[in-house]
């Protein structure tokens, strides 16, 4: 959830309904997100939404990144093994 903002003293800008209200960083003090609102308050980057299904997706796409590395096809004897079952059949030879 992106932080509320709230005017901190004198120098900052009182806060504007047209605005998003979130408090992005700048690089001294915070201030109040430039885009207009559009639903509840928030833009669209803000929006509690928005961030859930951004946050889903990208780990949507590490999952997938790690499917890809434990699914690693290697030809090993005419046969395709992933890195695990390598491991026990390399565990298993070491011990004979």
């Amino acid at each position: 959830m992106p932080h509320v903002y709230k005017q901190g003293d004198r120098y900052q800008l009182p806060f504007d309904p047209k605005r998003c209200k979130a408090s992005v960083f700048g690089e001294i003090q915070s201030n109040q997100c430039r885009r207009r609102s559009k639903e509840d308050g928030w833009c669209g980057q803000h929006h509690p939404d928005a961030i859930e299904a951004r946050d889903l997706e990208r780990a949507r796409k590490e999952d997938e990144k790690d499917e890809r590395r434990t699914r690693v096809v290697v030809n090993h004897g005419l046969r395709a093994a992933t890195v695990e079952q390598l491991r026990e059949e390399l565990t298993r030879r070491k011990k004979v």
